[in-house]
């Protein structure tokens, strides 16, 4: 049985959309010269949370979502852990992605001739990023914990097009 159908039989799940399959930018990495390998490795963790699919639950709460989720790999052993972690729309995987498009900014401005247009996208997707990032005084939630489910699926989506369109402004 996939994950997908033992997902859809959890009554607490609302539905499962597939990732987008965004291609991968035609990057000359060469232009990176002894950061080649590492941009490489920047772009392709990127497009792995990129690809992933959405998991559209009914939780208000993430320790709700948690206990669930231990629940399931209960029930469920030969469910990888890390495969029912692949949820776009769980905040915790995009810390990576803005962690590497910084990086692969600090790598454009090594080149001497930085992509003007990949920086300015990438300031727009981290100022987003603030929806990610706790409430004032309220250190646990944060405006994109206080989000519908299909909200959230909006805003991410929306975000995804936005790092895939700042990638191929490398291109």
């Amino acid at each position: 049985m996939t994950l997908t159908s033992i997902l859809a039989r959890e009554q607490c799940i609302i539905t499962v959309l597939p990732g987008e399959g965004f291609a991968a930018p035609n990057i000359d990495y060469k232009r990176y010269s002894g950061d080649a390998e590492k941009a490489n490795a920047s772009v392709s963790t990127i497009l792995d949370v990129l690809s992933m699919p959405y998991i559209v639950d009914a939780f208000t709460e993430h320790d709700d979502r948690r206990t669930w989720r231990s629940n399931v790999l209960e029930r469920h052993p030969h469910i990888d852990h890390e495969e029912l972690q692949r949820d776009a729309l769980s905040a915790g995987n995009w810390g990576p992605i803005f962690m590497h498009l910084r990086l692969l900014g600090r790598y454009e401005q090594r080149t001497g001739t930085p992509n003007a247009a990949y920086l300015a996208s990438t300031e727009e997707i981290v100022q987003k990023v603030s929806m990610f990032t706790p409430c004032t005084g309220d250190e646990y939630v944060t405006p994109y914990d206080r989000m519908t489910a299909m909200e959230k699926y909006d805003f991410v989506k929306d975000l995804k097009s936005r790092v895939h369109n700042a990638l191929r402004q490398l291109e």
